[in-house]
């Protein structure tokens, strides 16, 4: 028996496009402004991956705040409302992605999109790159009962996709993801965009951009 790679699925940040850095400046100066914090944005990166509201959630606990739940999910909304408004026209894909993306619709390869952003920002960002048309599945944190690191936002772009999970190869950036891809059955190819190589030993493969892989050579992941 030789697995086949027929779906190919994608996160979004960190991974489709390079926006974790920009995320990390507006939380980063909204958290010490509005906490009276001063946190680095190695602070924040460290929780990579992880819904925003749990990420500042986590950093109140490192700081001994403790606030309602209310307000982490309002400090969320705040941040995302600030990206989506101004800064999503600078964002740019990730090197090799736009090839990669053609190849692998040449070929007939189902494509998703698994995300634990915001559905109408992920869709948004999708339409203003000009590669929505790309992707037959958008999944993203409102569409599902758990975000990751369960497999939830995996596996139900598998059924939209009509295959078989461990038909399904997933590109990731963050070890919740990668913890996430691998719950759910599938291969999983890790980019060093966000975390380095040592924080992403638990992906089958690891590479620094799209130029790096082969579509030729997916099943031997």
């Amino acid at each position: 028996f030789i697995k086949m790679i027929h779906s190919v699925i994608f996160d979004m940040d960190g991974v489709i496009v390079l926006s974790e850095s920009i995320y990390t400046k507006i939380f980063v100066d909204m958290i010490n402004r509005d906490l009276g914090l001063k946190i680095k944005s190695t602070d924040f990166e460290k929780y990579n991956g992880i819904r925003f509201e749990k990420r500042i959630e986590n950093i109140c606990s490192d700081n001994g705040i403790n606030l309602e739940d209310e307000k982490y999910i309002e400090m969320s909304n705040k941040g995302r409302h600030e990206y989506a408004t101004n800064s999503m026209q600078s964002l740019k894909l990730n090197i090799g992605i736009l090839d990669f993306l053609k190849e692998l619709k040449s070929r007939g390869m189902h494509i998703g999109v698994g995300s634990n952003g915001s559905k109408k920002i992920v869709e948004e960002l999708l339409v203003s790159l000009g590669i929505r048309d790309y992707f037959e599945s958008v999944i993203a944190f409102e569409d599902v009962d758990h975000p990751k690191p369960q497999p939830d936002i995996y596996l139900e772009n598998a059924n939209n996709l009509f295959v078989d999970t461990q038909d399904c190869l997933v590109f990731e950036d963050s070890i919740s993801g990668i913890t996430a891809a691998k719950r759910a059955g599938m291969k999983c190819v890790a980019l060093t965009t966000t975390m380095d190589r040592m924080q992403l030993i638990d992906a089958d493969l690891i590479i620094d951009n799209f130029t790096e892989i082969d579509v030729d050579k997916l099943d031997e992941i």
